[in-house]
């Protein structure tokens, strides 16, 4: 199984953005209820957390690669804490601060509540 994140110019038009296999969409929205919840996590994390204004773009190149992966590889994607995508996508690395501030986003989104999600928790153990 092969996964890999990059962001790229132009000229790397030809390689995947995102990668960790193949997907289908409606099997994923059976497994994972709510698969828009994540996206929109994930959105915000970019663009609240990490101030990037192509938060919309680079989730959509996300989407369209993972709705490309195996349903196995989809599944493992959704159980991804969306600040770990974020930071291998943008090519950033974490510090407290910032997982304070994700903690706290976490925390008033309710996914700190949410038995369907395990988000936040790694970054909980970490501290």
């Amino acid at each position: 199984m092969s996964s890999s994140v990059t962001t790229r110019g132009a000229a790397d038009s030809t390689k995947p953005f995102f990668s960790m296999s193949k997907l289908g969409t409606a099997a994923v929205a059976k497994i994972y209820r709510n698969p828009g919840r994540y996206w929109n996590f994930l959105s915000e994390t970019l663009s609240i957390l990490l101030e990037r204004p192509d938060a919309a773009d680079l989730v959509d190149k996300i989407k369209k690669e993972i709705e490309k992966a195996p349903l196995d590889e989809q599944t493992l994607f959704f159980h991804t804490e969306p600040l770990d995508v974020a930071l291998v996508v943008t090519g950033r690395t974490s510090d407290p601060n910032l997982i304070s501030r994700y903690l706290s986003l976490v925390k008033q989104q309710n996914w700190d509540r949410d038995s369907e999600h395990s988000i936040g928790g790694r970054w909980r153990r970490a501290r």
